[in-house]
């Protein structure tokens, strides 16, 4: 087999004709000295030069000659992107003589109603919308919508090639030579204080290459669910696509196309498209010529500095809005500033990149291809992600499946049965500044709550106390209640049956309280900004209202389906999550009565309610061969996946490795899972295993070179040279998704630094010290001569 492997002296990957196995062993050889090696550095101590240098050296460069190959940007596994949390640009050489920038926005979602599955008696279908469905898949009512690209046809064949994706900067610079004559390509999108920004790319020719030769076009794409699209479908071939149950949905209907004003060719006086919805309201891009280029010089005529951005107005009520008029505001503002406007923006964009760096963990690891690889994901969490400093008009900043660079997927749109949580794995061990970005998460969670939309999420008879989330939502966690069919129900794989989700999702939120020691993540706000502890409250409500005790006083959870396996009574995923929940609220409600000066016994009914729970709740059912089953009367009995049965081990770290016991069921199911996936070729199987295999290593006491050790090192191995593309991509099923390269990141820091310093119960509050009384000053001594 043909895999992708780099050279250490150019960071980028060539096409090789080495083995997977020899590059296995290669790696291990120079990368055994990353195994169970602690090099985590605060960055306060790391001088920002050096970092910058250090990050240089990481750079992801596209280098190639000889015409088309694939060492250059043409797909999405080897394009060049840049972003700032919510616009995204993806530049590629497409046809052998074109330029393509890909345009994206994260937080661009169709807002089309229901109902949702489980939602019918909300009874709000849109007949215009959804002519012939009873009830409508979340990701065909509420996906991602894409937007266009900007094309320059060149005309003559590329043939060469070098462009730099700086990581400190967020900058994309460097150049392509054509039979006629080169051109330079800088391209970024600006982060500032405000969402969504405003992106930039430049091509400047060397005056054999110029504008005027160039076939320039600004392209619209059809605004449709991705999902639709992914399946090869269209309005004209009937086909639908699979819904739940294997039910088809065909009757999608497009929203209007969109509507050009002014001119591509005349750039200096602005393009946009402005695309109404069907649901209501509007999106719009728009694009304008700026009078000199990024680096401060005058315009020139052999090139083109554009900017541009992409607004939204989703309002509720009939196609059309005000997006084109603020887009176009947008770019016209920065255009009238002239090159001390872009230069201003672009100054400010690389100190908030500096400030980034500088607040993110230092790594170094003796394996170049690692460090790379790690950095690289590192750059992305930033590029895809936002932090506190970047909300604006209800944006949110949530690392959905696809980033700020939408593709045909069947993934469009947020997942919470693994992959939102995996994506954020790695911030809560890399510094504040990745942290800051992870609080996306509690951000759409908090707003979901105050909405009332996670108590919807739930079955009408579950509403009072008990909150959920189902497993495909837009940003706003809609989506379709949970189905709970109770005991005796008979449970069918598809949308909303993984009821842990939302515990799985607060188990994230716990792990950002300590990383960062905030107590207002736990508590309720004075402005009544819900806190951890009262989500997963009604989180656990869910599986408390359902429970039932057997003649021996044991409690039971009624039929649940763990995530892409299949359902059963007592499923280990619901489990160990309610029995991790229920033993956080034991321990978080005392100390945070004492944080605010109350008496312990405050709610002590609802701590007994928990432990009693805990108490008589069942342990997940162990098989003598295969180890931890799936549900109280399955088996691990064929390859997949999904590790959601051995989440008593990772992510939740329940079991007590220092117990043989536990120890010996830890070992006895990991193994069984790696031999049943041996042949299974999926991203965060991969790592997970990895992550499964530092903490195994570690309780056997085993160092560098020892066989779990070994075992975490090739799975993160095979997953990088074998599965992920060579720029950080990565597909799967029908999409891209990010939550698998990005837990490739916490497995190396896993690797790196074994010991469960998250797993650690939260600091009790510094009692006050009265002050010590002064020491008497010493009375002044007469001089005494030499």
């Amino acid at each position: 087999t043909r895999t992708r492997t780099r050279t250490l002296a150019s960071r980028r990957w060539r096409v090789t004709g080495m083995r997977r196995t020899a590059a296995a062993a290669a790696l291990a050889a120079l990368g055994a000295a990353l195994s169970l090696r602690r090099c985590l550095a605060d960055p306060a101590y790391v001088d920002a030069s050096a970092y910058e240098a250090h990050l240089r050296s990481q750079d992801l460069v596209y280098a190639w000659e000889g015409g088309v190959s694939k060492d250059f940007p043409w797909i999405f596994g080897t394009n060049a992107y840049v972003g700032n949390g919510f616009l995204g640009l993806q530049i590629s050489v497409k046809n052998g003589d074109e330029l393509t920038v890909e345009f994206g926005r994260a937080d661009l979602y169709d807002h089309r109603e229901g109902p949702f599955p489980g939602q019918d008696e909300l009874d709000t279908v849109d007949d215009t919308l959804h002519p012939n469905s009873e009830s409508v898949p979340v990701y065909y009512a509420r996906p991602r919508l894409p937007l266009g690209n900007f094309t320059v046809g060149f005309g003559a064949p590329v043939q060469a090639g070098h462009l730099r994706l700086a990581y400190f900067t967020g900058e994309l610079s460097g150049w392509v030579s054509t039979t006629r004559g080169n051109v330079t390509i800088q391209a970024t999108v600006f982060l500032t204080d405000t969402a969504p920004g405003v992106f930039a790319f430049e091509l400047l020719g060397d005056g054999k290459e110029t504008y005027e030769l160039w076939d320039v076009s600004l392209n619209d794409l059809v605004v449709e669910s991705p999902y639709y699209h992914a399946w090869g479908c269209d309005l004209n071939s009937g086909c639908g696509y699979p819904g739940p149950s294997g039910t088809v949905v065909d009757d999608y209907v497009q929203s209007p196309p969109g509507v050009y004003r002014g001119d591509v060719s005349d750039l200096k006086n602005g393009v946009s498209i402005d695309h109404p919805l069907l649901a209501g309201g509007d999106f719009a891009l728009a694009l304008r010529s700026m009078p000199g280029t990024l680096d401060g010089a005058p315009a020139q005529s052999s090139g083109v500095t554009v900017v541009g951005t992409v607004a939204m107005d989703l309002v509720k009520d009939a196609p059309g809005g005000n997006a084109v008029a603020m887009a176009e505001d947008a770019v016209r503002s920065l255009q009238d500033g002239g090159a001390a406007a872009l230069a201003a923006l672009r100054a400010a964009h690389r100190a908030a990149w500096a400030s980034f760096w500088k607040a993110t963990a230092f790594v170094s690891i003796p394996d170049k291809i690692f460090e790379g690889a790690y950095y690289n994901q590192m750059y992305k969490l930033r590029a895809a992600g936002a932090g506190e400093g970047t909300m604006v008009d209800g944006s949110v900043g949530l690392i959905d499946l696809m980033g700020p660079w939408p593709q045909r997927s069947v993934w469009p749109g947020v997942w919470w049965d693994l992959n939102t949580q995996l994506t954020y794995w790695p911030a809560y061990r890399a510094g504040s500044a990745p942290l800051d970005v992870a609080t996306a998460m509690v951000r759409v969670l908090r707003n979901a709550y105050a909405s009332g939309q996670l108590s919807l999420n739930v079955p009408e008879a579950y509403r009072s106390d008990s909150l959920g989330l189902g497993t495909q939502t837009p940003l706003d966690c809609s989506g379709g209640a949970i189905p709970i069919k109770g005991w005796g129900g008979v449970w069918e794989p598809g949308h909303g049956t993984n009821t842990g989700n939302l515990l799985w999702a607060c188990h994230s939120w716990y792990l950002q309280f300590l990383a960062s020691q905030d107590y207002s993540l736990l508590e309720d706000g004075p402005d009544g900004t819900a806190g951890l502890v009262t989500i997963l409250e009604g989180a656990a409500n869910l599986f408390l209202n359902t429970l039932a005790e057997d003649d021996a006083g044991r409690c039971h959870i009624p039929s649940t389906f763990s995530p892409e396996l299949y359902a059963g009574e007592d499923a280990s995923f619901d489990l160990s999550l309610l029995r991790w929940g229920l033993r956080t609220l034991v321990d978080l409600t005392p100390t945070l009565a004492a944080r605010r000066g109350l008496r312990p016994s405050v709610r002590a009914e609802a701590v007994e309610r928990w432990q009693d729970a805990l108490d008589c709740l069942v342990e997940p059912a162990v098989d003598p061969a295969t180890g931890i089953m799936v549900t109280g009367d399955a088996t691990f009995d064929a390859p997949h996946r999904h590790y959601s049965h051995l989440f008593s081990l990772h992510p939740l770290k329940l079991m007590d490795l220092a117990n043989a016991t536990q120890r010996e069921i830890a070992l006895r199911s990991v193994n069984h899972f790696a031999a049943m996936n041996a042949n299974v070729t999926n991203g965060y199987t991969a790592t997970g295993l990895a992550s499964m295999s530092v903490q195994l290593g570690a309780a056997l006491g085993e160092g560098v070179g020892g066989a779990y050790a070994d075992a975490a090192l090739g799975n993160i191995t095979s997953f990088m040279l074998g599965l992920m593309y060579w720029n950080g991509m990565y597909r799967e099923g029908g999409g891209p998704v990010m939550e698998s390269p990005m837990s490739v990141a916490a497995a190396t820091q896993a690797s790196l630094d074994p010991s469960p310093s998250l797993s650690l119960k939260p600091k009790p509050k510094p009692q006050h010290q009265p002050k010590p009384k002064p020491e008497p000053k010493p009375q002044p001594q007469p001089e005494v001569s030499p």
